[in-house]
């Protein structure tokens, strides 16, 4: 019981930290959020690629917690469902790395087009 336990408040606390980032409360920083080149120098794409990703790592927390008790329920062995968890996690977690990538990314270059029509 312990294992679903500790896999559902590791996932609680990924979801929890998505929150202040969908609310566009964490300013540019070395630490916490996106930190990309592209994100460290447009405060526009700044909370915008991590107001996305908060959104993403709050479903991914939410579907995670969801999964793990479902694993739970479906009885399978200690390690199988650590693996299948664990599996999962990674693959969530590439799927919001790289859509955050992308998106600073493309705002990046549209900031770059608005200010080169403008001047």
């Amino acid at each position: 019981m312990a294992l679903p336990l500790t896999f559902c408040i590791t996932r609680l606390v990924l979801a929890i930290l998505g929150v202040p980032l969908a609310r566009r409360r964490v300013p540019r920083n070395y630490l916490y959020g996106v930190r990309t080149p592209k994100t460290l120098d447009d405060e526009y794409v700044w909370y915008q690629a991590n107001a996305r990703a908060g959104l993403d790592l709050i479903a991914l927390g939410t579907a995670m917690i969801f999964v793990q008790l479902v694993l739970h329920y479906l009885h399978l062995s200690e390690s199988g469902a650590a693996f299948i968890s664990v599996s999962t996690l990674l693959a969530g977690t590439s799927l919001v790395c790289v859509r955050s990538y992308r998106l600073a990314n493309r705002l990046s270059q549209e900031q770059h087009q608005k200010r080169n029509r403008s001047a």
